[in-house]
């Protein structure tokens, strides 16, 4: 029979939309064995994706699950394509994100055993595959109590090299990790604010503060909100600069005894 014999046959038995149709339309111009996939079972998109990795010549058995997402199938099709071990993320129980993460850490040849589980978000995976890849060490931070937020505060933590202990608790906020973190970058006494008691709005007033040698006890402490901090904080800082100014002018002013043996004294 001829292909378009094949198609008209397919066409009257009404089993498959135009879609699906056009996927095994291509397959058979592309020479390639439809039979793997004509089955009502799978969609268009899943077709195509099996479609795809017989003309790529990788064993597309191993996605050749109905149970699968057209993304799911896409992720091991790629992950055949390039060559990794597709068997340690081809689950059902990864999403398609999940898949992907773990398949860049097998072409970035890093352990992805220490997260290839799915007890971590897609989100979460990509935090510890980055640390892997820079070199860092990523188990630090490898558990699902962090968040993905929390975890890239920690990470970036490692790769500044400061001491991230400070802040790898998980009942910090995120945003609070960032302020002990780009405190500890900064190289000033994060212990004054590093404390669940203050928000991370707190906790920034506080960091400014420090960051720019202003005395912070001052305002320091919980009760004072971030608001209130702000107005101190800046009224200390202006108060400094009107200081500096008075000093400055002050070394400009000339003596009046150097003036007088300058004979400049009408």
């Amino acid at each position: 029979m001829t292909i378009n014999e094949v198609m008209s046959k397919l066409k009257e038995k009404g089993c498959f939309d135009k879609d699906q149709l056009k996927q095994i339309k291509i397959g058979l111009d592309h020479g390639i064995d439809v039979s793997i996939y004509v089955d009502t079972k799978y969609t268009c998109t899943q077709m195509e994706e099996i479609r795809m990795g017989l003309e790529a010549d990788v064993d597309v058995s191993i996605y050749l699950v109905p149970e699968y997402s057209w993304e799911q199938m896409n992720a091991i099709r790629v992950g055949l394509e390039h060559g990794v071990n597709v068997e340690i993320y081809a689950k059902p129980e990864f999403s398609c994100e999940q898949m992907t993460e773990v398949r860049l850490g097998l072409e970035a040849d890093v352990d992805v055993s220490i997260y290839a589980l799915s007890e971590f978000s897609w989100g979460q995976m990509e935090q510890i595959r980055l640390g892997l890849e820079r070199g860092i060490a990523a188990s630090v931070y490898a558990t699902s109590l962090f968040t993905r937020e929390q975890m890239s505060e920690i990470r970036l933590g490692l790769e500044h090299r400061v001491a991230v202990g400070a802040f790898t608790n998980n009942t910090f906020s995120w945003e609070q990790m960032r302020e002990i973190r780009l405190g500890l970058q900064a190289g000033v006494a994060v212990s004054v604010y590093a404390k669940q008691e203050f928000s991370w709005e707190q906790m920034n007033q506080i960091r400014e503060g420090l960051e720019r040698g202003i005395d912070v006890s001052g305002y320091a402490i919980p009760e004072c909100n971030w608001k209130l901090m702000r107005k101190i904080r800046l009224g200390i800082k202006g108060n400094a600069d009107a200081n500096k100014k008075l000093k400055s002018e002050a070394k400009q002013e000339v003596s009046a005894d150097v003036i007088k043996a300058m004979n400049l004294l009408s």
